[in-house]
C-alpha cells in the first residue's frame, strides 16, 4: 500500500491548515435540554421498576492480606452481591484501588432499598473490613440509561428508557498539546454545543494507557493507578457534559512496524525487556491475551457502571497492525470474537462492543454490535452515501471522517458537508469528524450545535425505515457540478458514470480516489463519464497526490485525446495541486479519464461547468416522512423547486430549518399527489437549508 493511504499524515497536515480555514460566524442557539441528574437518597422510595438508570452508588471496603496480583481477576476475583428492591440479586465486580482498598461502582435500575448481601473472592465468601455502606435507598429521576441496539430496528440505537439515540459529535482521542486543551475540557465544550458522542483513546502519549509502563517499576500485569484516576476524571467529565463516548481499548501503533508505529517503544517488545518478539504475537500469545483480559476486566469494574460509556471499541484501525497487513487476518478476526465474548461475559451492564476499520469488516469477526468504518476523502457527500444500504443486521456509522490527500482544504465547508450529508444518509449516526483541534481553534462548535438541535427538533432519532430518496431541486439556471471519489485504495466496482443535470452521479461512493497506472492498473484502470451539456462548458480534473514513480493523465472527448499532463518520477510520493481541463461543446458526450503512467494519482475533484442545477439535495424518506438537506453549488442566493418522490398521498407539514442560525425558518402545509410526488418551492438558499416533511395525522 502506498504511503498516500496513511491518513495520519493528513491529520498532521490539516492541523497545520487551521489558519487557512475560515472561521464560522454562525449564531448561537439553545442547547437541547439535558435530563435532570438523579440522586441516591436514604429516604424511602418506590419499589417499582423505572425505565433508565439512576446515579452511581460507590461502595468502598478493605481486604487485608490479599495474595497474588490484585489487578488479575483470575487470582483475585472480588465480587459484591447486591439485593435489589424487587428481590433479585446483582453481582458487580470490584476493583483494586491501592493499599487494601477495593471499590464497587453500581448503577441502579430500580428505586427503593438495596442491600449488600455478601462479598466473594474467587467464588468464596469473605468478610471485608471498613465497609462504607451495607444498604442504600435509591430515589429521584432516572437518566435515559445505557445505549442498546434497537430490537425493533436493526439500524438504530435506543436507550434503556426507549428513547432513540442518534450519535452526533467529533473525536477527542487525546489531549491537544498545542492549545492546552485536555480531553475533559473538550468534552465540556462539546456538551455545550449539544454534541452527544465522542471517541477517546487509551493511548500512552498523554498518560491514558493503564499498562504502558516503560521507565516505571511496575511489573507486567500491574496497572497504573495514576492513569486510572485520570480516567475517573475523563468519565466524570463525559457524564457532566452529556456526551457519550466510545472507549478505544487498543490502537494499532504498538502492534505495527509500519503505519504510526510505536512498536519500538512498546514495553511488551522483547527489545525492551518484554515477551513479544514481533507485533503479530499480540493476537496469539497466551500471556498477551491473559494480560489483556485482566486489564479489560479491571476496566469493566472501574468504569463499566457509566451510561455515558456508549461502547467498548476493541481496536482503532486494526487493519494497520502487522497481523492484519502481512499475517493471517483470520487470527485478528478470532481475537475480536474472543474479546467481544469476554467483555459480554464480564460486563454486568452489557455495553455495546465495536471496533474500527477502513471499509472491509472481515478482519473484525462477526460478534460486534455495530460497524465503525473510517474514511478520508476529498468529497464528504460521496463518502457518506457509502452507508446507504446498511448491513442488514446491525447499525453502522463513520467513526472518523476527514479530508483525504494533502492539498489545502476549506475545513469549515468540509465539516458542514460531512455532517449534514451524513444526517441525510441511511447511516445510524453522523459521520464523526476526526480533528477536534481544528474544531476547537476555529470555533466550529456552532456547526454541531445547529445539526444537533435539528436532530432533536425533527425527532430524527425516532424516525425509522428511512431510505435514501432520489429528490431533486430544479433551478432556472445552472452552475458547476463538482464531486470527488468516496472510496480509498480499493478495486473499482464500476468505471462508467452517468452525470444527470440534478448532479446525482451514481457510484461515486465507491469510486476509488487512486486512479491507477501500470503498477496496479487492474484496480481502477480508467473513469468514463457520460454527460449532456446544456451549453458549451469545461470538464476538469484536480490531482492531489502523485506516486513517486510518476504518472500521466489523459483526458479524451468522444474517443479523441484532448489534454495530457505528465508528472515525472521523484524520490518520494508527491503532494501536488494540479489540474487538467478540456472544453466540451453542448450536447451528449463521452469523456474518459486515463492514467497511462507508471503509478497512481490521487483524484481530488472533478468539475463540469456549467452543468448542474444550482441547488443540490441529499435526503432520506419513507412513505410518511422525509428529511432533506438542500445546498447551494454557487456563491449567490438561489431558490428552486424541490421534488420528493415516493410519499403517501395526503396532507403534509413542511418545516424548514435555518442551518446557519440553528433555528426553525418557516412552516407550511402541502398536499402529496396521487402519484406520491411532492413539489414545493424552496426558500432563498445562500449556503444550505434543511427540511422535514411529515404526514399529517388522520390522513
Amino acid at each position: 500500500m502506498p504511503p498516500a493511504l496513511r491518513k495520519r499524515r493528513m491529520k498532521t497536515l490539516i492541523t497545520l491548515l487551521c489558519a487557512l480555514s475560515p472561521s464560522t460566524s454562525m449564531a448561537s442557539s439553545p442547547v437541547p435540554p439535558r435530563p435532570r441528574q438523579p440522586v441516591v437518597s436514604r429516604s424511602a422510595g418506590k419499589t417499582t421498576r423505572p425505565a433508565g438508570a439512576y446515579a452511581r452508588v460507590e461502595i468502598r471496603f478493605e481486604i487485608p492480606g490479599v495474595q497474588g496480583n490484585p489487578f488479575d481477576f483470575t487470582a483475585n476475583d472480588i465480587v459484591a452481591a447486591i439485593r435489589q428492591p424487587d428481590g433479585s440479586s446483582r453481582k458487580i465486580p470490584a476493583f483494586f484501588d491501592g493499599g487494601m482498598t477495593w471499590r464497587v461502582r453500581f448503577t441502579p435500575a430500580q428505586v427503593g432499598r438495596h442491600a449488600i448481601t455478601g462479598v466473594t473472592r474467587n467464588g468464596n465468601a469473605i468478610h471485608p473490613i471498613r465497609l462504607s455502606r451495607s444498604a442504600f435507598v435509591v430515589s429521584g429521576v432516572p437518566t435515559p440509561g445505557f445505549v442498546r441496539r434497537d430490537r425493533n430496528d436493526p439500524h438504530r440505537f435506543v436507550r434503556d428508557n426507549g428513547s432513540g439515540y442518534y450519535p452526533i459529535g467529533n473525536n477527542v482521542a487525546w489531549d491537544t498539546i498545542t492549545s492546552a486543551d485536555t480531553v475533559e475540557m473538550m468534552l465540556a465544550k462539546m456538551g455545550r454545543a449539544g454534541e452527544n458522542w465522542a471517541r477517546i483513546w487509551m493511548d500512552h502519549w498523554d498518560g491514558k494507557n493503564l499498562d504502558w509502563v516503560e521507565h516505571k517499576s511496575i511489573p507486567f500485569g500491574s496497572l497504573d493507578l495514576g492513569v486510572a484516576r485520570r480516567w475517573d476524571a475523563v468519565v466524570s467529565s463525559a457524564e457532566k457534559s452529556g456526551v457519550l463516548f466510545q472507549l478505544v481499548l487498543q490502537h494499532h501503533g504498538p502492534y505495527t512496524t509500519g503505519t504510526d508505529s510505536n512498536w519500538a517503544d512498546n514495553p511488551w517488545n522483547v527489545a525492551n525487556g518484554g515477551f513479544l518478539s514481533k507485533p503479530e504475537e499480540f493476537f496469539t500469545s497466551a500471556r498477551a491475551i491473559a494480560l489483556t483480559k485482566a486489564k479489560y476486566r479491571y476496566i469493566i469494574a472501574r468504569w463499566g457502571y457509566s451510561p455515558s460509556l456508549m461502547a467498548w471499541e476493541l481496536f482503532n484501525e486494526v487493519q494497520w497492525t502487522d497481523a492484519a497487513r502481512s499475517g493471517d487476518p483470520k487470527v485478528v478476526a478470532a481475537w475480536h470474537d474472543d474479546m467481544a465474548a469476554f467483555l459480554r461475559q464480564h460486563d454486568p451492564y452489557k455495553h455495546l462492543v465495536t471496533s474500527s476499520f477502513s471499509m472491509d469488516p472481515k478482519i473484525l469477526g462477526n460478534r460486534l454490535d455495530y460497524w465503525q468504518p473510517h474514511v478520508y476523502t476529498s468529497d464528504p457527500l460521496s463518502a457518506v452515501s457509502r452507508l446507504n444500504g446498511l448491513p442488514p443486521d446491525r447499525p453502522a456509522f463513520f467513526g472518523e471522517i476527514g479530508p483525504g490527500g494533502s492539498a489545502s482544504v476549506d475545513v469549515t465547508s468540509f465539516l458542514r458537508r460531512a455532517l449534514w450529508g451524513s444526517l441525510m444518509s441511511e447511516s445510524s449516526g453522523a459521520a464523526q469528524f476526526w480533528d477536534w483541534h481544528i474544531v476547537d481553534v476555529n470555533n466550529l462548535f456552532p456547526i454541531f450545535r445547529s445539526a444537533a438541535a435539528f436532530a432533536t427538533w425533527s425527532s430524527l432519532a425516532e424516525m425509522h425505515g428511512l431510505k435514501a430518496v432520489a429528490a431533486t431541486v430544479k433551478t432556472d439556471d445552472r452552475g458547476p457540478l463538482s464531486f470527488g471519489p468516496g472510496g480509498e485504495w480499493e478495486a473499482a466496482k464500476q468505471t462508467d458514470f452517468i452525470a444527470p443535470p440534478s448532479g446525482d452521479v451514481r457510484g461515486l461512493a465507491e469510486m476509488p480516489r487512486f486512479l491507477q497506472g501500470d503498477a496496479h492498473r487492474a484496480l481502477f484502470p480508467y473513469a468514463a463519464f457520460h454527460v449532456q451539456y446544456a451549453k458549451p462548458g469545461t470538464f476538469s480534473v484536480r490531482i492531489g497526490q502523485v506516486a513517486k514513480a510518476g504518472a500521466r493523465i489523459v483526458l479524451s472527448l468522444d474517443g479523441a485525446p484532448l489534454s495530457t499532463r505528465d508528472f515525472p518520477a521523484g524520490d518520494k510520493d508527491m503532494d501536488v495541486d494540479a489540474g487538467v481541463e478540456i472544453p466540451v461543446p453542448a450536447g451528449r458526450h463521452d469523456i474518459r479519464l486515463d492514467n497511462t503512467g507508471k503509478d497512481w494519482v490521487c483524484l481530488k475533484s472533478i468539475t463540469l461547468d456549467p452543468y448542474a442545477y444550482r441547488l443540490g439535495v441529499a435526503g432520506k424518506a419513507n412513505r410518511a416522512c422525509a428529511v432533506l438537506w438542500v445546498y447551494n453549488r454557487t456563491d449567490t442566493p438561489v431558490s428552486g423547486t424541490l421534488k420528493v418522490p415516493g410519499l403517501e398521498r395526503g396532507g403534509c407539514t413542511v418545516r424548514w430549518w435555518d442551518t446557519e442560525a440553528g433555528r426553525p425558518l418557516r412552516k407550511n402545509r402541502v398536499f402529496v399527489a396521487e402519484d406520491g410526488a411532492l413539489s414545493i418551492a424552496t426558500p432563498q438558499v445562500l449556503r444550505d437549508v434543511a427540511v422535514v416533511i411529515t404526514r399529517e395525522a388522520g390522513n
